[in-house]
């Protein structure tokens, strides 16, 4: 930029700026990657866990009531 009384120079640091910036851009993309890949997986196993429980086949009664329990719990925590 020119002015009547000086001169500024900034074009090396409008490229650091801009360099900073993708590399955090980059950082930035990489985690949120990251933090959906471990909630898909966590989500993934959870489900199989439960998909375990709930498809065996109750032995007695005292299991038919662990069973019931588990299932009002879970969907508790999973909906919303």
């Amino acid at each position: 930029m020119d002015f009547p009384i000086f001169q500024v120079k900034a074009g090396d640091l409008k490229l650091r700026l801009a360099k900073e910036a993708s590399a955090i851009k980059q950082r930035l993309i990489e985690r949120v990657y990251q933090w959906c890949s471990d909630s898909v997986k966590h989500i993934s196993t959870t489900f199989d866990n439960m998909q375990k429980r709930i498809g065996k086949v109750p032995d007695n009664e005292e299991e038919l009531v662990e069973l019931r329990e588990f299932v009002k719990v879970s969907k508790e925590h999973t909906q919303g």
